[in-house]
């Protein structure tokens, strides 16, 4: 069982981007009980806020431009 943002999600694991995912967590037991009835183990995903990626991709490029800028 995995969930992505609270969603419940059965099957395989979704296909996110690396650069998206914030943080991973895995339960194999004493699970919280907002996973419900969930027996084996859940896989929960928790994506950046666009705002969050937007940040991240500005960062990279002012340091590529400052690195550039080095003699």
């Amino acid at each position: 069982m995995s969930y992505l943002d609270g969603v419940k999600i059965s099957g395989g694991v979704p296909r996110v981007p690396p650069s998206a995912i914030s943080s991973v967590s895995v339960y194999t037991g004493g699970l919280p009980a907002r996973y419900g009835d969930v027996t084996g183990g859940v896989i929960v995903f928790e994506t950046r806020t666009y705002g969050e990626i937007h940040e991240a991709e500005r960062r990279r490029a002012v340091q590529r431009t400052e690195s550039e800028d080095l003699p």
